[in-house]
């Protein structure tokens, strides 16, 4: 896990955040006999603007 912090005046902000894939899910449906789309981290790791995207555009073609 990357964390990184910075102090002003105003206080602190700390922001911590994994890259990391994360299938359990999908890998758990996978054999269930469900038609399963993969978006977002599963697909390789990434901001999670990309997986809002991914998902809206699976919503609309499906």
């Amino acid at each position: 896990m990357k964390t990184e912090s910075a102090a002003t005046d105003r206080g602190a902000l700390v922001l911590a955040a994994t890259i990391v894939t994360e299938a359990t899910l999908i890998d758990d449906l996978a054999g269930s006999g469900l038609e399963v789309h993969a978006i977002g981290d599963r697909v390789a790791p990434r901001r999670a603007n990309n997986g809002t995207y991914e998902g809206r555009k699976l919503g609309l073609r499906l």
